[in-house]
């Protein structure tokens, strides 16, 4: 993952205070590179910035037909299983689990998305949290497949073949597997969409 941020022009009048921060992946089938996911994810939260709050990893087990579940439980994390077949239903299913577990703490929380095939950095969730300590609302950034990733190949053909070669680059995807973004906006704006 690619820490660059946008700071979406909705920044809060007053710097939030946090008290939480919940991680949410949805899973399918993903057995083979779950662990290394979790395992990302769980140095992410171990890093110092994140030491006064409490932190709650959620996977959703998004139709699987394999350990993906008992995988992520082995791991730590809360498992949410459903047949969504569906990442954006699932996140938003996730991030709901994720808010009524922290309680009255969920309202000064930060939710930060990622996927089952991806290996966040050490400073993933350090970073984001400095950026809402700034009175940032969302932080978004790029992602970048483990080599192992089945898809890793065809998606670097397919990239490689759609980035102009002038230099010039416009990226006008988010993708909910590298954001962080405050409890406050994703409520205010509806969460997650059911689609997508």
């Amino acid at each position: 993952m690619n820490p660059e941020t946008v700071n979406l022009e909705t920044v809060a009048p007053e710097t939030e205070v946090l008290e939480a921060l919940a991680v949410v992946v949805p899973a399918h089938d993903e057995e083979a590179l779950l662990p290394a996911a979790l395992a990302a994810v769980r140095t992410a939260t171990l890093h110092p910035a994140l030491r006064r709050l409490r932190v709650l990893t959620v996977v959703v087990a998004d139709h699987c037909r394999d350990n993906t579940a008992f995988l992520a439980r082995e791991a730590g994390a809360t498992v949410v299983t459903g047949s969504f077949r569906n990442p954006g239903q699932a996140r938003a299913v996730g991030v709901r689990r994720a808010l009524r577990e922290l309680g009255p703490s969920a309202s000064h929380a930060w939710i930060a998305t990622t996927d089952a095939d991806s290996e966040v950095p050490a400073d993933w969730l350090a970073h984001q949290l400095a950026r809402a300590r700034e009175g940032w609302e969302a932080v978004v950034g790029t992602v970048m497949l483990p080599p192992r990733s089945p898809l890793a190949d065809r998606l670097r053909t397919r990239y490689e073949a759609t980035r102009p070669s002038d230099g010039e680059w416009y990226h006008p995807h988010v993708h909910g597997a590298n954001l962080g973004v405050t409890a406050h906006a994703y409520l205010s704006v509806g969460g997650f969409p059911r689609s997508g």
